[in-house]
């Protein structure tokens, strides 16, 4: 490439070559032409120096997007595997709920049939037949009603004694309502006065029949129980006793006919 340029250079020259010039303006014609192409080798090393940056620039870029790309292909993977894994887990919950469901009520079933047993065995009776001893259970059905409706009834007498004492003290309280000389303003207050305490006294009487309520279902429940534990009680001892019968030795029986043989 420099070969050319000279010899660019040595034809611009003969082209331009005037003889009528004197040698002082020859020799600044050849100044100028070097710094002419000085000039321009330094023009195309910049053009090369750019060039060459903007290829490592482009390179930069490239390896860029492509480490970016990777990145983005493991977010994408991880977040397919950690996806998977919900859904697995999810899976594994639903499985483990279902058979947690099936254990129970296949112990409820059980536990069902337990209690009909009990009850077959703790209600037996070998000399009472069966219709004698539906008789005997619906007596007791009957008697327990009568016993309810009696003290639901008691309870509304009480109420009713209690509602007649509190509208014959108002009555007795704004005896003079009808006086001219009492104010009305005096009356409207002993009114709210007695309207409220009315309220109160039948949230009172609401709150202790709640409370009794749940003491009488908190007994019936205690009793439930403890007749349940005695029924079980009982069943593990007749099974113990079951179980020593079946375990005794028997006795050895030596036949007459065998003892001659």
């Amino acid at each position: 490439k420099l070969e050319q340029d000279n010899l660019k250079l040595l034809e611009h020259k003969l082209n331009h070559l005037d003889t009528n010039m004197n040698p002082m303006i020859e020799t600044e014609r050849r100044q100028v032409g070097i710094k002419h192409t000085l000039k321009r080798r330094q023009e195309q090393l910049k053009c090369r120096q750019k060039l060459k940056q903007e290829t490592e620039r482009r390179k930069r870029e490239k390896e860029h997007e492509k480490k970016r790309r990777q990145e983005q292909l493991k977010c994408r993977q991880k977040l397919k595997q950690e996806t998977e894994r919900r859904k697995r887990e999810k899976e594994h919950e639903k499985k483990r709920r279902q058979e947690r469901l099936e254990r129970r009520q296949e112990r409820m079933k059980q536990n069902e049939k337990l209690v009909q047993v009990e009850d077959k065995l703790n209600h037996r009776d070998t000399n009472m037949s069966p219709m004698n001893e539906t008789e005997r259970r619906q007596d007791e059905k009957e008697h327990a009603k009568k016993k309810h409706l009696k003290r639901n009834r008691m309870k509304h007498n009480e109420k009713l004694k209690q509602d007649h004492l509190e509208l014959m003290e108002y009555q007795f309280k704004h005896r003079d309502t009808n006086n001219p000389t009492m104010n009305e303003t005096e009356c409207r207050q002993d009114e709210k006065e007695h309207e409220k305490k009315r309220r109160q006294k039948r949230l009172e009487r609401k709150r202790i029949e709640h409370n009794e309520k749940l003491k009488q279902e908190e007994t019936k429940e205690k009793k439930r129980r403890q007749e349940h534990l005695e029924r079980r009680q009982e069943r593990l001892e007749r099974k113990k006793k079951e179980t020593s019968k079946r375990r005794r030795p028997r006795k050895l029986v030596v036949d007459s006919d065998s003892s001659d043989l």
